[in-house]
């Protein structure tokens, strides 16, 4: 669990780190997402935007620590959850495929959960369905 928290800690440094006033969470997703920086002007980076929010509106998201704000919770994990089931499944999906699968998981869900829960039941599927 300790490994967990260091690892959630270190990627919300990453997602929030402002060297450019540009450099939304949305930017940052869509970079991790194209494997490089990327235009301000990608298409991304709004499909980002819209599903972070999407995700935010469907489940109940838990006060992240402070300083750190509900969405880049939500990227972080987003971000830890896929890196872990390409690591322990095998799994190949970027992340805005991943992403959107999840949004798509929670349409299913037809009802607002917990977002912890509902992430980590959409990755252990996701892993299972691949793995």
């Amino acid at each position: 669990m300790k490994k967990f928290s260091i690892l959630i800690i270190v990627l919300t440094l990453l997602l929030t780190k402002n060297c450019c006033a540009e450099e939304t969470t949305e930017y940052k997703l869509a970079s991790i997402n194209a494997g490089k920086p990327i235009s301000h002007n990608d298409a991304t980076i709004d499909r980002f935007r819209y599903l972070l929010q999407a995700i935010q509106e469907k489940t109940i998201v838990s006060e992240p620590n402070p300083g750190v704000s509900k969405v880049d919770g939500i990227a972080s994990a987003i971000v830890y959850t896929r890196d872990n089931i390409q690591k322990e499944y095998g799994v190949k999906i970027n992340l805005l495929e991943y992403t959107e699968g999840y949004n798509r998981y929670l349409n299913r869900l037809n009802q607002r959960l917990g977002f912890t829960e509902t992430l980590a039941l959409y990755a252990l599927t996701l892993g299972k369905e691949y793995g």
